[in-house]
C-alpha cells in the first residue's frame, strides 16, 4: 500500500516536508513545543492561584 505524501512544515517560510501526522519538521518541532508549553499550558491555573490565594487557603 502506498504511503501518504509528505506535507509542508507549518512554520512560516520553511520548505521542509513532514511525515504523515506531523505538523512541523524536525528542525521546528522543538521550537513549536516550547512555544506551546510557554503560552498555552498552565497559564489559566497560574493566573488564578497566586500568593494572595495561598494566604487565604492556609488560614
Amino acid at each position: 500500500m502506498p504511503r501518504k505524501p509528505r506535507r509542508p512544515c507549518r512554520h512560516p517560510g520553511c520548505p521542509n516536508l513532514c511525515e504523515d501526522g506531523e505538523q512541523y519538521c524536525e528542525k521546528h518541532r522543538k521550537e513549536a513545543e516550547r512555544q506551546y508549553k510557554h503560552f498555552t499550558r498552565g497559564y489559566s491555573a497560574g493566573k488564578r492561584y497566586g500568593r494572595q490565594w495561598k494566604k487565604i487557603r492556609d488560614r
